[in-house]
């Protein structure tokens, strides 16, 4: 998938929110090496990347013009982040387009993650649920765990939950990081992080359960019966092959503005209806090794709330 055409990070969520049809881990562990030099292969590949900048600085205009980075962000830092983007060597990222999909795909999850039919799933109401597949399909198994367990965490307080309205006024691009490693290594690291991940939300789960009984056996039942559901760290399986594969990874970090307002039922405070202003970092991860191979995915988010209106 070419990012930059009309087949960008927007059509690829919503095809594979439809479809389903490819697995995330296939898709981000079973890709081949391009055969140009990066800036890793010596002064080879550092010269085609000074090319490629020199080449594409142009487009440095039009990075203005849409408004890619944020305002407050100084020249020198701007023109590092149009740099970062043309170290890959064999695809071009427009980050005008990519933004447009990143702001898609933050109103789809978000959406989605103030949905009914999540909460209920979370709450194990219902049996099946295409809402949380579609989370599962755009977030990386360490984010949706972190997300889910949370919610799961509001059983037995929150009633309902439904987002009324989103608007996001602003995008930005706020960083950019690039590698190139074995896919044994990216394997690896994402099996390190979703150990990290699930050892933060046991923590989390043992200090809540044992605010509520505070015998260590009943604290330990507590909180292992909430960590049923988690991504199996082992599902993801380093073959011999991904030792001699190397593929080439970007990371951006996106800045979103909106307001939101969230519709909200629960035992303690009944009915409310909060509208807050919030700033939030999303970080999107895809391998870019060549054009074909780009389908990106949530890989973390934070958010902050600068203001809260009821």
């Amino acid at each position: 998938m070419r990012i930059g055409s009309q087949r960008g990070i927007a059509g690829a969520l919503r095809r594979r929110t439809l479809s389903g049809q490819r697995s995330q881990q296939s898709r981000l562990f079973s890709q081949t090496s391009g055969n140009k030099p990066s800036i890793y292969d010596g002064w080879t590949g550092i010269s085609a990347f000074a090319n490629r900048v020199k080449d594409r600085v142009a487009l440095f205009e039009r990075y203005h013009e849409h408004n890619v980075f944020p305002p407050t962000m100084n020249t020198l830092s701007q023109y590092l982040l149009f740099a970062r983007l043309q170290l890959p060597t064999a695809t071009e990222i427009d980050p005008v387009e990519f933004l447009g999909g990143a702001q898609h795909a933050v109103d789809l999850a978000l959406h989605t993650m103030f949905s009914q039919e999540v909460a209920n799933y979370a709450f194990g109401e219902i049996s099946e649920s295409p809402a949380t597949a579609t989370l599962q399909r755009i977030m990386s198994p360490m984010c949706f765990d972190m997300f889910f367990q949370g919610l799961k965490g509001m059983k037995g307080t929150m009633r309902t939950m439904e987002m009324k309205n989103l608007d996001i006024k602003s995008v930005h691009l706020a960083s950019v990081s690039w590698d190139k490693l074995t896919v044994a290594e990216m394997k690896q690291q994402e099996r390190d992080d979703m150990a990290s991940t699930h050892e933060l939300i046991r923590a989390r789960l043992l200090v809540s359960s044992l605010t509520k009984d505070p015998t260590q056996e009943a604290v330990v039942d507590a909180a292992n019966k909430h960590l049923d559901g988690l991504t199996d760290i082992d599902s993801i399986v380093i073959e011999e092959s991904d030792h001699h594969t190397m593929v080439e990874r970007m990371r951006l970090d996106v800045i979103t503005e909106s307001t939101e307002t969230v519709s909200t039922s629960t035992e303690e405070n009944g009915e409310q209806t909060i509208t807050r202003d919030t700033a939030a970092l999303w970080r999107f991860e895809s391998v870019v090794t060549r054009p074909e191979d780009v389908d990106w995915r949530i890989l973390t988010f934070m958010e902050r709330a600068p203001g809260l209106r009821l």
